[in-house]
């Protein structure tokens, strides 16, 4: 089945990779909806949730500080409805 939605939504790799305080996390929503925007340690398990709410369509940026993560592997996982997109940032003191 063909979902509008998981060809739309948009999550960049963020920026700087690695990172040592801040990662630049871009993303687009293409209609307004209930998103989520979590940060995954190596486990799979939720580090940090960013976004847990609605959000309008459009584009954002959000710098995620990375100062008090552990050095490692995480995973950015933005969520909306049953459309999921990843990404992977490392982290580096």
């Amino acid at each position: 089945m063909f979902s509008l939605t998981s060809t739309l939504l948009r999550l960049d790799p963020p920026a700087p990779n690695p990172a040592t305080d801040i990662a630049t996390l871009r993303f687009g929503i293409p209609f307004a909806s209930i998103v989520a925007l979590e940060l995954l340690d190596d486990h799979g398990r939720i580090a940090h949730t960013i976004i847990d709410g609605p959000m309008m369509e459009g584009e954002y940026a959000i710098d995620m500080p990375t100062s008090e993560l552990s050095s490692g592997v995480y995973h950015v996982r933005l969520r909306m409805g049953d459309a999921v997109r990843r990404e992977r940032v490392v982290v580096v003191k």
